[in-house]
């Protein structure tokens, strides 16, 4: 979406600092494609996010574990 980049940069910058994290559920050629797709747009250095804040998990109640 457009602005999203940006929010997270801000959220980053100005509230939550280290404790954003980057949670996907998905397969694994999407968590493949969303790697490149993290990678070619420089996600966690245009964010701020660390790069070591990134999960991906298959099944929607994992990410609940995840954010705890």
């Amino acid at each position: 979406m457009p602005g999203t980049i940006e929010a997270l940069a801000r959220l980053v910058a100005e509230r939550f600092g280290a404790r954003v994290h980057f949670v996907s559920k998905c397969g694994p050629e999407t968590e493949r494609k969303t790697r490149e797709w993290i990678r070619y747009h420089d996600v966690f250095g245009r964010t701020g996010i660390p790069e070591g804040k990134r999960y991906f998990c298959r099944q929607r109640h994992e990410k609940a574990t995840i954010a705890e």
